[in-house]
């Protein structure tokens, strides 16, 4: 019973000390109800020989490391070309995206003198047209439309002023015509009958 006792209330605790002279010695602390008893047994250390490796196997994982190594450094080549060509078209983007907006505003400036030069157009001809067919033309239409509606509209003639006959008077506008341009044109017997005819 007394062993039982004493094997119940025995506890190890396992300590290593690591000398440096390439020895280890194992503590071993075994508390009895008489005292605590240390033992001290010494371990062998066996020395590391180098790792050996074959030749196949070095040539083998050298062979891949190069292989990898080249292939490494022709991707690094090409990510440097891709970068450079990059570079080239962020430029040749710069450069035509700064043209397109300078040759916008060009042309922003064109469409505006040309707006207000038919604008002025479509003034003159609204002036041209008697003030009473103004009527006529529709409401709601763009300059440009309005222009050319104008444009139309004269072509067939509606707004051409239709002469006053009078009635009683020859249609014939040669009476009106001066006396010395039908003169001018008369040869000198023509001009004998005229005046003495007349009279």
């Amino acid at each position: 019973m007394e062993q039982e006792n004493v094997q119940e209330t025995v506890q190890e605790t396992v300590s290593t000390n690591v000398d440096t002279n390439t020895s280890t010695e194992v503590e071993t602390k075994v508390e009895t109800e008489q005292g605590v008893q240390t033992e001290t047994t010494p371990e062998v250390k066996t020395e590391a020989k180098p790792i050996m490796i074959p030749k196949e196997r070095f040539d083998e994982v050298n062979g891949k490391y190069k292989e990898l190594s080249g292939q490494l450094s022709e991707m690094q080549k090409a990510k440097e070309a891709m970068e450079q060509q990059l570079a080239e078209m962020q430029k040749a983007n710069e450069t035509t995206s700064s043209s397109i907006q300078q040759t916008t505003e060009k042309l922003e400036g064109q469409v505006k003198q040309y707006e207000t030069l038919i604008g002025e157009m479509v003034t003159t001809k609204l002036q041209a047209i008697p003030e009473d067919m103004h009527d006529l033309i529709p409401e709601g239409l763009s300059t440009e439309q309005k222009l050319a509606w104008i444009n139309k509209a004269e072509g067939k003639g509606l707004f051409k002023k239709q002469k006053t006959v009078e009635i009683g008077t020859p249609l014939n506008h040669s009476s009106e015509q001066d006396t010395t341009e039908r003169m001018k044109k008369m040869n000198p017997l023509q001009l004998f009958a005229s005046y003495y005819g007349g009279k």
